[in-house]
């Protein structure tokens, strides 16, 4: 990977040169070259060596810099050469930055651009159904249920049971007035046996008690 030749240098990098100068960076060459005198320069660039050109290999593996350097056997060249090449870098690094810049913009914008996400959506959850009576309490519900139907019908029987004694004695009663007790003594029903008007008296109430009974229980039906 080819070093950036304008990066900040460290002390071991710089270029020290014979009269007690010290370049720090490739942007102050061009500049201290022309605050040295002749005999420096010639010093460190003669016909035998090119010190600025292996300061720079050193630098870097810019190979057409380095070149450009080894020949200027002038001073003036050698400037024109280092401001030439430091001024086409800075174009470089300038349209690099800006190309990243504008990345990093474009990057930006997509994600202000990026919709929200949406919110979970909630599920409400269904009442559970309330749960059917235990076996329990349906059990000691029908008993209860049971036991007033037990008690209805016992009541039901008791007032049929009264009611037909009432009809019993009633129609005693009217038998007692349609055959009266003189009459019968005297009546053909004397000779009879006495049986005979017991039967047809016992008849007759039957009668008459199983239709009244009848009814009674169909009112309750």
């Amino acid at each position: 990977m080819t070093k950036n030749i304008l990066r900040k240098l460290k002390p071991d990098e710089y270029f020290y040169l014979h009269d007690g100068k010290v370049i720090k960076s490739i942007e102050e060459f061009p500049l201290i070259l022309k605050d040295i005198s002749d005999d420096t320069f010639r010093y460190h660039v003669n016909p035998e060596i090119n010190d600025f050109a292996n300061w720079i290999k050193f630098l870097s593996d810019d190979a057409d810099f380095v070149a450009k350097v080894e020949k200027c056997l002038t001073m003036d060249d050698m400037i024109n050469a280092a401001n030439v090449k430091i001024n086409s870098l800075k174009k470089v690094t300038e349209a690099v930055k800006k190309v990243q810049e504008q990345a990093v913009g474009a990057v930006k914008l997509k994600a202000e651009k990026k919709p929200l996400p949406k919110k979970p959506r909630v599920v409400k959850k269904k009442a559970a159904k309330k749960k059917a009576a235990p076996k329990k309490r349906v059990m000691k519900r029908l008993k209860i249920a049971e036991k007033k139907a037990v008690a209805g019908i016992k009541t039901a029987e008791k007032k049929v049971g009264e009611r037909a004694t009432e009809v019993k004695e009633g129609v005693i009663k009217k038998i007692n007035a349609i055959i009266p007790t003189k009459a019968r003594s005297k009546s053909k029903l004397k000779r009879a046996p006495e049986y005979l008007t017991a039967g047809i008296r016992e008849y007759l109430l039957g009668i008459i008690t199983g239709l009244i009974l009848g009814l009674i229980l169909s009112s309750f039906i």
